[in-house]
């Protein structure tokens, strides 16, 4: 099993954010914005200009790019290595097509991917630069590899992997999930070639290849698990289910060897049910219960004497569970934690953490790093208010809000904040005149 490595986030990197498109390399030209960056008159696509930030004390430094790209009220959003893929909304606000937009070319409409209306438009994720795509040619819970680059489809054949279950939920768990170029998944081995429920997917060379773990949990191919994560890092990939209450911890370089074991029923968990956990460089963030109350904990799944330990027994409710190197956040009922491991860590089992920062409230979260500051960022979901404003920390306890660029006296109002794994594209909702729209940033 690899060694466990805690990422440092000290990337130096000059922020040089993108407050209005720049130059597209296709068409040569620079494209415009309706209603952005200090225009008054909606309809007249002249600014005041781009402006680029650098201090966290400015109102905005993120630099936002409001599109007119209709997405649907419940659109999938996901970001990867320049790419912001969503689900657009047809004429009529109905479900549309997965699409996607290349943020440093200053996209202001989707670039079409082929045979779009054969893949699942709320089923999707990103690893690195290519779009993982669920259903096709070879059915509805196939998986295929999208390439913008080169503007290909590899649809890996059902034989080799066809997921047990789609969730309906954006957030939902038991979804596939990916890491840089690795993509985990369940399978259904009532119509997969052999009887691995583990298999991963590998995108990062010319053709997807998919390796299969030869040991199933308990060595049972009919206990199906709720839930499926990969690092990585440290090359590892994570099974959970809620009965019998177990991590199933497998090595991606051994996939002939039985998985390490962690029974975490002393804590009744893992609460699979209604939301992912977060997994980072062999630290699973997870969701444990106590009566009728469910709480955060954590557990070091490369240590096999490891024992879950509390981040706080008094806070319930554990929603959008994120962990990004040593920093962890998440969101019980609205209100954001944030932490660090290394106080976890340092602490014995059932001690409390003090998370640091209790003041955003939100119902989405995602990570990003502005300049060299790594920050938390919020966001509502789905039906977006004016409650659902665009916040950031640094982590310290403290929130600031992103003024809306066509009103510069109120906040952006956003949903379903996601960046990439290198915190430097977000992508989001945003509304206007009752319909849904894409926005997007380059944060560094």
């Amino acid at each position: 099993m690899p060694t466990k490595k805690f990422l440092t986030c000290t990337l130096a990197l000059i922020l040089t954010v993108l407050a209005a498109p720049g130059m597209n390399c296709e068409t040569g030209q620079t494209p415009v914005i309706d209603d952005m960056m200090n225009n008054d008159n909606p309809g007249d696509n002249t600014n005041d200009g781009p402006t680029t930030n650098f201090d966290l004390s400015d109102d905005d430094p993120f630099g936002l790019v409001l599109t007119d790209i209709n997405v649907h009220v419940m659109a999938r959003i996901e970001a990867g290595d320049d790419l912001i893929v969503y689900t657009e909304a047809d004429s009529d606000g109905s479900v549309g097509n997965v699409n996607y937009i290349v943020p440093s070319a200053g996209d202001l409409t989707g670039r079409g991917i082929p045979n779009a209306a054969d893949y699942d438009p709320n089923s999707f994720l990103v690893a690195g630069n290519k779009i993982i795509l669920v259903g096709g040619p070879e059915g509805s819970n196939a998986v295929s590899v999208y390439d913008p680059q080169t503007d290909t489809i590899d649809n890996i054949t059902a034989e080799d992997v066809t997921l047990s279950s789609v969730p309906v939920s954006n957030y939902g768990p038991g979804f596939m999930d990916v890491d840089g170029s690795l993509v985990a998944t369940i399978n259904n081995t009532a119509f997969v070639d052999g009887q691995e429920l583990i298999r991963v997917i590998d995108t990062s060379g010319a053709a997807p290849t998919v390796t299969r773990f030869d040991v199933n949990p308990d060595n049972d191919n009919t206990l199906i698990p709720d839930q499926i994560h990969i690092d990585a890092e440290t090359r590892t990939v994570v099974a959970a289910r809620q009965l019998p209450g177990k991590f199933w911890v497998y090595d991606l370089d051994d996939p002939t060897a039985a998985p390490m074991e962690f029974d975490v029923t002393s804590v009744n968990g893992p609460r699979t049910a209604d939301t992912p956990f977060a997994y980072d460089n062999g630290m699973m963030l997870f969701i444990g219960r106590e009566a009728s109350f469910e709480f955060p904990y954590l557990i070091d799944l490369l240590d096999p004497t490891a024992t879950p330990i509390s981040l706080d027994p008094e806070e319930d409710g554990v929603n959008r569970p994120m962990m990004v190197g040593d920093r962890y956040a998440y969101l019980p009922n609205g209100a954001a934690i944030t932490g660090t491991l290394d106080g976890a860590m340092n602490m014995g089992s059932n001690a409390s953490i003090d998370g640091g920062g209790r003041s955003g409230s939100g119902v989405t979260l995602t990570h990003g790093v502005l300049g060299n500051v790594p920050v938390w960022i919020i966001g509502g979901q789905d039906n977006i208010s004016s409650s659902n404003a665009l916040q950031y920390s640094t982590g310290n306890g403290e929130w600031q809000t992103v003024p809306d660029p066509r009103d510069v006296s109120s906040n952006l109002a956003v949903g379903d904040v996601h960046c990439d794994e290198s915190g430097t594209y977000l992508g989001f909702k945003y509304e206007a005149d009752d319909d849904s729209y894409l926005g997007y940033a380059i944060l560094n």
